[in-house]
């Protein structure tokens, strides 16, 4: 019998997994509810300008993302690392991956886990210290600081060093060139693309 799978959600994990099962011949459906696939990947063009509505950097050295960037053709760009935060009425430099790091650093493993809040209750960071620890976990972990893990941020950022996750480019095409790359990719080895088409049961 020949095997066959389905992938729920067309995000990059669903469609980086369709994309290796129809390289192995493996008949493959991906169903997706919304009408366009890459998950917090939407690139969206504004005349020639091209406007990142969620994922926006490909951060650090991650080898599997750049190859998959490569094979597609598609070109990438360093951005510059200036953080600042607008502080009386002007924009002061901010350390933020120093910041953030110093704040993960307190985190440790063998601890019970928590949520990211309950952790913060119990550091003595002061008030803007903290705000801007919360802004950076909801704006680059897309997560409410209130749900989220304290031991996952930590295995994030360790996993981040590794790759040197401080290092940041932009593909120039726009992240959304690198979906289409993989729908085309997959619907060429013969790989069903469900869109639009919601999972009840």
């Amino acid at each position: 019998m020949k095997k066959s799978v389905l992938i729920i959600g067309g995000g990059m994990a669903g469609l980086a997994a369709a994309r290796i099962l129809v390289k192995q011949g493996i008949a493959t459906t991906i169903i997706e509810a919304k009408d366009r696939l890459g998950g917090r990947i939407h690139t969206v063009k504004d005349g020639n300008a091209l406007i990142e509505l969620g994922a926006e950097f490909v951060h650090g050295h991650s080898q599997a993302l750049l190859s998959v960037i490569q094979e597609a053709k598609l070109s990438t760009q360093t951005v510059v690392s200036r953080n600042q935060v607008f502080k009386h009425g002007k924009f002061e430099a901010l350390p933020l991956w120093q910041l953030v790091g110093d704040i993960f650093n307190q985190i440790d493993a063998r601890e019970k886990d928590c949520s990211f809040d309950e952790f913060l209750e119990q550091q003595s960071f002061d008030s803007e210290t903290q705000k801007i620890a919360c802004e950076f976990v909801e704006g680059f972990d897309a997560a409410h600081t209130s749900r989220i893990s304290t031991q996952a941020l930590l295995r994030a950022e360790i996993a981040a060093e590794q790759m040197e996750g401080s290092d940041q480019l932009r593909v120039v095409e726009g992240y959304g060139a690198l979906v289409r790359f993989l729908e085309k990719e997959i619907a060429q080895g013969g790989g069903r693309l469900m869109k639009g088409t919601r999972v009840r049961q």
